[in-house]
């Protein structure tokens, strides 16, 4: 009878001490943490504790800034203070200006080009004559093989001016090489690879990339269109500024009213500045990945409206892949 007496006061004085440390009468809780709505960790805790942080995620050019009680990371949580129940945590990024910057010089500028359009009459002489009007944008390099570059660009970046019968078009590269091109022509189709409906043009010309630094490359079509709220970098040669590059974000999609006519596509509203000149450049998320082509903006500033990649698909299918 001693030795249970003193086996239930051990038990007792266990209780009582573990309950003094802590250890019961205290709510497990779990946090759980995302990163751009997909699972990343998970931390536990007691009620009225705090959380120790998982290691911090990472993203392409961007700066992690914390964790939020959110999706949209309005409401940021005070990790040093305790908790009184379950969370779930979403990360918040911003662009990283350094690695953003380093990744256009030594990436993404090798992607995008400037686009001349000579119109004339009187055949080549026209030009040399003044008897010619010349207009200027942007292009993406979408692919290079057999010897020739494709570029895509807008369809009113390349569409004649009303009185003249000629064309020239010319390529100039980031290292300021002038390529003569022309308008693609799929042989099994009937028209050449300009469409109004989507805004886009593919040209061609003769080149072949060598081994040096300065080569022009492919640009990376991203698999699916970008998410409102995703940062993207817009990359053109406004007012001939070869690779000129600024940073926003997508606003929204909808349809775009341009010279009071509306898109038949779903376009992107984003807050990467444009101006003129930027028709038929770039728009790359942070992961470098083409996302849009560039072809309006507002006089302001405010807002630039981009062909969204699945457009951009839709287009090529129709007039450059289609047997």
């Amino acid at each position: 009878m001693k030795k249970f007496l003193s086996v239930l006061l051990l038990i007792a004085v266990l209780c009582l001490t573990l309950s003094g440390c802590g250890f019961i009468g205290k709510q497990s809780l779990s946090v759980k943490f995302y990163v751009d709505g997909d699972y990343y960790a998970t931390t536990h805790t007691f009620l009225g504790s705090t959380i120790t942080e998982p290691e911090d995620p990472y993203k392409n050019n961007m700066l992690f800034a914390g964790w939020y009680l959110d999706k949209e990371c309005t409401h940021e949580l005070v990790l040093t203070g305790p908790i009184y129940t379950d969370l779930s945590l979403y990360a918040k990024f911003i662009p990283d200006a350094v690695a953003l910057s380093r990744t256009v010089a030594t990436e993404l500028a090798s992607k995008v080009v400037t686009v001349h359009n000579v119109c004339y009459n009187s055949g080549f002489a026209g030009i040399i004559q003044g008897n010619s009007t010349e207009s200027q944008g942007s292009g993406v390099v979408y692919q290079i093989s057999n010897g020739f570059c494709y570029v895509l660009t807008n369809a009113h970046v390349v569409s004649k001016e009303d009185g003249y019968s000629n064309q020239r078009f010319t390529v100039t590269d980031p290292w300021g090489n002038e390529h003569e091109a022309r308008i693609y022509k799929n042989a099994n189709l009937a028209t050449s690879a300009v469409s109004t409906d989507h805004d886009l043009a593919l040209l061609c010309f003769e080149y072949v990339a060598d081994d040096t630094a300065m080569t022009l490359t492919e640009a990376d079509l991203a698999q699916s269109d970008a998410k409102v709220g995703d940062y993207v970098v817009s990359i053109g040669s406004p007012y001939g500024q070869s690779n000129s590059a600024t940073c926003g974000q997508i606003m929204q999609f909808g349809k775009i009213n341009v010279s009071n006519e509306e898109s038949k596509f779903e376009g992107i509203y984003h807050s990467a500045y444009i101006n003129h000149g930027s028709s038929g450049g770039a728009l790359f998320d942070m992961s470098g990945k083409l996302v849009g082509i560039n072809f309006a903006g507002q006089e302001d500033g405010s807002y630039g409206c981009a062909i969204p990649i699945s457009a951009i698909k839709e287009f090529m299918r129709l007039y450059v892949n289609a047997n």
